[in-house]
């Protein structure tokens, strides 16, 4: 049944599921509320000021950028942002950004927190990532800017011991490039996607990941933190696969495309029903 959680423990889980949240990936920023000067005691300022901080803290995503392009209308008229959009759809490149998952393993950082009391001349670098952070490709020196945080998990959230994240990372094929000059790679270990399809039978082996970027490893700018990129799970596992264990099949929300393909029309009056498939759901067509 249903079990209950706090709100870390869901934010947490919202963060691993790789979803994105208003005010995180999308919305609005909240605002620290400040102290109204004498000046605005009448509210004559108050209106402009509003206005200034909501376009300040605005944050500027596409629902292209985040994977939400099931949620598109892409037969629709005119409507705000439409401009935005067809611009990402006609751009071989795809969208400038992409949100993806940013996973920090305990066994790579021993965070400034744990590390306190330690007897040591050298200072520890190494703190817990924090959202609005950017992230540079590994060994790059901070000169290739891959993305920046936009959300993360409570330590040791997941049960496993690592921190989750999500970072919005810019497009894959200027990062490559840019990697390429600086003489560096994306290090894909056989063992983390040479597995064998047991959910299927075949037998077949798994190949590697598709995104390119996958695997990527990422400091955090001005720490030792060190995290590896990951695509969301939507991206990367198959259609109804359970994110916590990829034996269970679990029922999927039908796309728009499956649910079209079980309706069938209403015939006119007349018109023979026997061609209606049994037990579909049926469509009322406006005939007018």
């Amino acid at each position: 049944g249903p079990v209950e959680v706090g709100p870390r423990e869901y934010e947490t889980l919202r963060i691993q599921a790789g979803q994105p949240a208003f005010g995180h990936e999308f919305g609005f920023r909240q605002r620290e509320e400040q102290p109204q000067s004498q000046n605005d005691q009448d509210g004559s300022n108050i209106r402009h000021k509003k206005q200034q901080d909501d376009s300040a803290n605005a944050i500027k995503t596409s629902p292209l950028e985040l994977h939400w392009k099931s949620t598109l209308n892409l037969e629709k008229g005119c409507y705000l942002g439409q401009e935005g959009v067809a611009s990402i759809l006609k751009n071989p490149r795809g969208p400038p950004r992409l949100l993806y998952s940013v996973v920090f393993e305990d066994h790579f950082n021993l965070y400034e927190s744990q590390s306190r009391g330690d007897r040591s001349d050298v200072e520890n670098l190494t703190t817990l990532p924090r959202p609005g952070q950017n992230l540079y490709a590994l060994g790059s020196n901070e000169e290739l800017m891959v993305g920046t945080l936009t959300s993360v998990g409570e330590a040791g959230g997941t049960g496993d011991p690592n921190t989750v994240a999500l970072a919005l990372v810019k497009r894959a094929d200027s990062i490559q490039k840019q990697m390429k000059d600086l003489g560096l790679e994306i290090s894909r270990e056989s063992a983390n996607f040479l597995d064998v399809d047991t959910i299927s039978g075949s037998g077949l082996v798994q190949p590697p990941p598709m995104d390119p970027l996958d695997g990527l490893e990422v400091i955090v700018e001005g720490t030792m933190t060190v995290g590896i990129l990951r695509s969301i799970p939507s991206r990367r596992l198959r259609r109804d696969a359970n994110m916590f264990d990829d034996s269970l099949q679990v029922e999927g929300i039908p796309t728009k495309d499956s649910r079209l393909s079980h309706e069938t029309r209403i015939p006119p009056k007349g018109e023979s029903s026997s061609s209606m498939s049994s037990g579909a759901t049926t469509t009322e067509w406006d005939n007018d």
